[in-house]
């Protein structure tokens, strides 16, 4: 499946992320790289009603912390269930993950693991979506 070439300006994100300092430095970096995050969801609960709304917000790009609603199996399957519903409502969209403990397996288009570089690793990806030159895994 080809990808559709984003341009800076056209990376809209929703980001999924329950701590307050992570979302306004996942913000910070994706806005210095040409993004914008145009919606935010701090909850599971917030997270599900926004994917619902993602052609309507033009999104084209999710950002998914690995523990929205604290750190447990519980949150972990919730974010499983978030990438289940967004391959439902638009498959083509891809998708971040910033948890190396979230094996999330074949759902993920990109996975960012907890190492000292995650910020260049996230912008390198930010990159790599705004140019289409990533792999959606199957």
């Amino acid at each position: 499946m080809s990808n559709q070439s984003n341009s800076p300006e056209q990376l809209r994100i929703l980001l999924a992320e329950d701590n307050k300092d992570w979302i306004a430095t996942i913000t910070a970096i994706a806005e210095e790289s040409g993004a914008m995050v145009v919606a935010v969801a701090e909850t599971f609960v917030e997270a599900f009603d926004q994917i619902q709304q993602v052609n309507d917000l033009h999104i084209n790009l999710i950002v998914l912390g690995g523990n929205l609603d604290g750190e447990s199996l519980y949150a972990q399957s919730n974010i499983r269930l978030l990438f289940e519903m967004l391959k439902q409502i638009n498959p083509d969209i891809p998708s971040i993950s910033l948890s190396g403990d979230l094996n999330a397996g074949k759902e993920l288009t990109m996975k960012i693991g907890k190492t000292g570089r995650w910020a260049e690793e996230f912008k390198t990806a930010l990159t790599d979506v705004m140019t289409g030159n990533y792999s959606k895994s199957s």
